[in-house]
């Protein structure tokens, strides 16, 4: 099926998984995937976790609308160059059409990563329109501080976890943080130089050049995604949201780590419903180690409980 983003001139191609006799009452979800450009099942080392999500919601009486990003699969449209705020109008699009086409009245929000900020948006939105915000938010290990401070903190716990001494990552944090708050500021007109400047007193190791010219790629990068999400906070969002609200963590989470996050969203949102899955990483995996490298070796693609607890939030059991 296939549903149009008049604003921005965007068709997406999608898939609506409908439960066995639904009707317009029946919560439908739609699924809104993490950063980087994704299909509709958010495919991702041979996981397909949405197609999985919508299998389950299905059996259990909810339906979902899962779609291809914008400029992806079948989805048309620049998605290389999009920003979070672009995939937040898709999402929209998404909503609208499956009150206003499909009639359905209890629309809900499935994000994960980067898709849970969008959700947050959507959610926030003072619309008194007819087809405005979600009926509810399913928000999958959500960011709630500022994007620079997502990236920095994935950073330094990936150096980590590779064994690098802690005076190296601590100097390289330090200017990870004053180049992202160049670019905040400067924007394109960033020079590649400061990074020189930045770096002014660092040793002169084999690992200090490798970080260093690691930085001035990340400075040279002018792809109008980055350059959004850095500046780009959803905790306002977050704060004036005002739907039922399910917010889930991995433990083992290194790429959107709780012990950053989710203090921060207790308290912007002290009426949602937060929980810690103790073992499991950013896919919601019983893992190990939480490093991206193992999501691939992991049979499981989404722990049992998530689904389960998803489907519960839903259908306003108490958990």
């Amino acid at each position: 099926m296939h549903f149009n983003n008049l604003s921005d001139s965007v068709t997406l191609a999608g898939t609506l998984t409908l439960p066995e006799g639904f009707n317009e009452t029946t919560p439908v979800i739609v699924m809104i995937t993490g950063s980087g450009l994704q299909n509709r099942d958010e495919e991702i080392y041979g996981h397909k976790p949405f197609a999985v999500i919508a299998d389950y919601l299905a059996r259990n009486g909810v339906a979902t609308l899962r779609y291809d990003d914008r400029g992806y699969g079948e989805s048309t449209g620049d998605g290389k160059n999009a920003t979070t705020e672009d995939f937040a109008r898709d999402a929209k699009t998404a909503m609208e059409y499956l009150r206003k086409e499909m009639k359905f009245k209890n629309v809900g929000i499935l994000g994960h990563s980067e898709g849970a900020a969008v959700a947050f948006i959507l959610g926030a939105e003072n619309n008194s329109g007819l087809f405005s915000n979600p009926n509810f938010i399913i928000a999958i290990g959500a960011q709630t501080v500022r994007g620079d401070s997502v990236l920095i903190d994935q950073s330094a716990t990936m150096l980590k976890q590779g064994n690098m001494p802690a005076d190296i990552v601590s100097d390289y944090v330090e200017a990870l943080r004053k180049m992202y708050e160049l670019k905040i500021r400067e924007g394109n007109n960033m020079t590649v130089d400061s990074i020189e400047a930045i770096c002014a007193n660092w040793k002169n190791t084999p690992v200090h050049t490798s970080l260093k010219a690691n930085l001035k790629k990340i400075a040279a990068d002018n792809n109008p995604w980055l350059n959004f999400y850095i500046g780009f906070s959803p905790a306002e969002s977050i704060a004036d949201t005002d739907c039922p609200v399910f917010a889930l963590y991995g433990e083992k989470d290194i790429q959107v780590r709780p012990e950053l996050n989710m203090p921060q969203m207790q308290r912007l949102a002290p009426k949602a419903t937060v929980k810690l899955y103790p073992g499991l990483n950013h896919l919601f995996q019983h893992a190990q180690t939480g490093a991206v490298q193992e999501y691939g070796t992991i049979e499981e693609t989404i722990s049992p409980e998530v689904l389960q607890d998803i489907v519960d939030f839903i259908s306003f059991k108490p958990h």
